[in-house]
C-alpha cells in the first residue's frame, strides 16, 4: 500500500511539473510591435523578436519569419529571411518598416532588416525553418511557432491575442517562469503552452531588455553599396557604384539588380556573377565620355546616369523594376527584396529617421563612401561594413575617390638557381606607391623580405620581379604582396605557395570565380623548367586566346582571362606543358 501510495504521488507531481513547467523546446516568437512611426510611436520601426530558450546555439540561415493580415479565403503573406544563429538564452531582432515618420530608430542593431509592414489591428506570423513564400495559411503543426493577434483567423491554442495592437503598445511572450516580466531579458521569454492568449501579455514598454541580449554591433550583415560616383566625365570616364561583402558567406548576384531613380522612374543594371567574403563588387555605369578610365576591371557594365548631386540608389534580390514615380521604395511592393538603400544630396528617400538620421551628403565631384567596418574614414584597407542603417551617418564625401586603385593581373613564384623568384603584372596603376613582398611557412606570421617601387599612375601593364635567394631549407613557402599607395591606404593580394627542394607534380587548377563575368583567374602549377602553353578555346574547338606560350621554371602561376569580348556560354581551357596535357572548363555569363 505505501509503495502504490508512493507511486500516486510521484505520478501526480510529474504531471504537476509538466502542467506548470511549459519552456519552449524551440525558438520562439517573443515580441510583435506594429505601431512604427504613427503619431506617438516612441519607434520609427515596426518589429518581431526571437527569442531562444534551448540549451544551444541555432543556426536560423534558411529560415523565415512570414506575416498576413489576410484571411484563409483569400491569403496574402510577406516573408523576411532570417541570416545567421540565436545563442542559448539569447534574442533575436526583426528590424521592419514602420507606418509613417515619428520616432526614433530601434535602440538596438537588428539582426536582419526586413520590408513587411504590419496592422495593429490583424496579424498572422509564422516562424517556420524554410524560406518559401506562403500561398496558404499554413498548417500549424509544420511551423516552429505561431501567433495570430487582433481579428485573425488562425491562432495557436484556444484563443488567439484578441486585443489590437497600439502606436506604443504591443504583445511579450511571458517568461520562462509564466511571469509578465517587463524587464524582459532577465528571466527569458520562453513559456510555450501552444495557446496565444495564455502565452502573451500586452506591453508599453518596448524593448526594454536590461541585459542587452541583442545585437548593438553596426558591422552589416547583408551585402552592402560601398561606394557612389556620378561625376563620369570628370576625375574617371565612368559613373560607378561599388558593393562590399562584409558577411562570411558569398553570395550569388545572378538574380540581383541596382536601381537607380532618375526623377520619374527607377534605371535597372542587372547583376551577375557573385561576391565573396570580405570583397568588392565594381559596377562601371555611364560614359561621361572624358576622364581616366576606371583603375579596376568591373564586375559589370552599365549604362546608368547617375547624378552627381542627388541620387537615390537601391540594392535588391530581384530584378523587379521599382514602381515608376516612387522616389522611396522602402514603402512600396519592393520592400521584401531591397537589400540596401542610399539616398544622397536633398532626397526624400533615404535610409534614416525623421530629425534623427538623413541622407548622406551631396558628393558634388567626387564620391559617396561607406565607413569602413570599425566605422573609421579608411577604404579597402578594413572593409566597408559600417550599417547604423542612416545614411547621414554611415558615409562621407571623398574629391579623389579610386575604387581600389592597383588592378593586379598575375603573381606568379619559380624556382631558379639561386632561390625563389616572384613575378607580377598590373594592368593599371593610380597612386602605387609600391609592394612590399611578405613570405611565411605556415601562411600565417608574415614576414616582411622586400619592397618595390611602384609606378605611381600608369594607364598600361607593368611588369615586376622579386628574387627571394634566402631559402635554403627544403619544404613549403608561402608568398604574398602589399600593395600600399602614396596616401599608406593599402591591399593584399592572394597568397600563392611553392615548394622547394621537394618534388611536384603537373597540376592545371579550376579557374575562380566560375561562372565569371568578365575576368577570372587560372592557376597551373609545373615541378621543372617546361616549355608551356595555356589556351582558351570556345565550345566548338576555335582558339580564343593564349594566355601562355613561353618557356617556364618549375613553379606556380596565377593567369588573369579577360572576357569582355566573348559572348555568355561554356568555354575549355588547356595547359600543356611537355610532354603533360589537362583541360578544364568554365562558364562566362553576363
Amino acid at each position: 500500500m505505501k509503495k502504490f501510495i508512493l507511486f500516486i504521488v510521484l505520478l501526480f507531481s510529474f504531471f504537476t511539473f509538466s502542467a506548470f513547467c511549459q519552456l519552449a523546446d524551440h525558438v520562439v516568437i517573443a515580441e510583435i510591435y506594429a505601431g512604427g512611426g504613427n503619431g506617438g510611436a516612441p519607434y520609427l520601426y515596426d518589429y518581431i523578436v526571437l527569442y531562444n530558450p534551448t540549451g544551444s546555439s541555432v543556426d536560423v540561415s534558411g529560415w523565415s519569419v512570414q506575416y498576413s493580415a489576410t484571411s484563409s479565403v483569400a491569403p496574402s503573406w510577406s516573408k523576411v529571411d532570417l541570416v545567421g544563429s540565436i545563442p542559448a538564452g539569447a534574442y533575436y531582432l526583426i528590424q521592419l518598416n514602420g507606418g509613417g515618420f515619428v520616432g526614433i530608430p530601434l535602440p538596438y542593431h537588428p539582426d536582419v532588416v526586413g520590408n513587411i509592414s504590419l496592422k495593429k489591428s490583424v496579424g498572422k506570423v509564422a516562424l517556420v525553418n524554410y524560406d518559401t513564400l506562403h500561398t496558404v495559411d499554413p498548417i500549424l503543426s509544420n511551423v516552429i511557432d505561431f501567433v495570430g493577434y487582433g481579428t485573425a483567423d488562425l491562432w495557436e491554442g484556444s484563443s488567439r491575442w484578441t486585443s489590437t495592437l497600439g502606436d506604443r503598445k504591443g504583445i511579450r511572450r511571458k517568461t520562462n517562469s509564466n511571469t509578465e516580466d517587463y524587464n524582459y531579458g532577465s528571466d527569458g521569454s520562453g513559456w510555450d503552452s501552444d495557446n496565444n492568449l495564455a502565452d502573451f501579455y500586452s506591453q508599453n514598454r518596448l524593448l526594454r531588455i536590461i541585459n542587452q541580449p541583442l545585437s548593438t554591433s553596426p558591422l552589416a550583415n547583408h551585402v552592402v553599396i560601398a561606394e557612389v560616383y556620378g561625376d563620369g566625365g570628370g576625375l574617371y570616364q565612368y559613373d560607378y557604384v561599388v558593393l562590399y561583402n562584409p558577411t562570411a558567406d558569398t553570395y550569388d548576384l545572378s538574380t540581383w539588380s541596382l536601381q537607380y531613380f532618375n526623377g520619374a522612374t527607377w534605371d535597372v543594371e542587372i547583376l551577375s556573377g557573385s561576391i565573396a567574403p570580405d570583397a568588392y563588387y565594381l559596377i562601371q555605369l555611364y560614359d561621361g565620355g572624358s576622364g581616366n578610365p576606371l583603375p579596376v576591371t568591373p564586375d559589370v557594365i552599365g549604362s546608368t546616369n547617375i547624378d552627381a548631386t542627388d541620387g537615390e540608389v537601391a540594392l535588391l534580390r530581384s530584378t523587379t523594376t521599382i514602381p515608376a514615380g516612387n522616389a522611396t521604395p522602402l514603402l512600396t511592393i519592393n520592400q521584401e527584396d531591397i537589400v540596401d538603400f542610399i539616398g544622397y544630396g536633398s532626397v526624400s528617400g533615404y535610409e534614416g529617421a525623421a530629425g534623427v538620421g538623413g541622407p548622406a551628403s551631396s558628393p558634388l565631384t567626387g564620391s559617396i563612401i561607406r565607413n569602413d567596418n570599425s566605422g573609421g574614414n579608411t577604404y579597402g584597407t578594413n572593409g566597408s561594413g559600417w550599417d547604423l542603417n542612416d545614411n547621414s551617418g554611415n558615409f562621407y564625401s571623398e574629391s579623389s575617390p579610386s575604387p581600389l586603385p592597383v588592378e593586379l593581373t598575375s603573381f606568379s613564384a619559380s624556382i631558379i638557381k639561386n632561390g625563389i623568384e616572384l613575378n607580377w603584372r598590373t594592368e593599371t596603376e593610380v597612386n602605387n606607391y609600391g609592394f612590399e613582398i611578405h613570405r611565411s611557412t605556415q601562411k600565417d606570421n608574415w614576414e616582411n623580405i622586400g619592397f618595390v617601387e611602384g609606378h605611381g599612375n600608369s594607364n598600361s601593364p607593368q611588369k615586376y620581379s622579386f628574387l627571394d635567394d634566402n631559402v635554403s631549407v627544403s619544404g613549403k613557402y608561402f608568398y604574398r604582396l602589399k600593395q600600399i599607395d602614396n596616401d599608406g591606404s593599402y591591399e593584399y593580394s592572394n597568397v600563392i605557395e611553392i615548394n622547394f627542394g621537394t618534388s611536384q607534380d603537373y597540376v592545371l587548377n579550376q579557374n575562380y570565380p566560375n561562372p565569371f563575368n568578365p575576368v577570372t583567374s587560372i592557376s597551373f602549377q609545373i615541378p621543372a623548367k617546361s616549355n608551356v602553353t595555356l589556351k582558351v578555346y570556345d565550345i566548338v574547338g576555335k582558339e580564343v586566346a593564349t594566355l601562355v606560350d613561353e618557356v617556364k621554371e618549375a613553379g606556380v602561376y596565377i593567369m588573369r582571362f579577360d572576357g569582355s569580348g566573348l559572348a555568355s556560354g561554356f568555354y575549355i581551357f588547356k595547359l600543356q606543358a611537355n610532354d603533360f596535357v589537362e583541360i578544364r572548363k568554365m562558364v562566362l555569363m553576363k
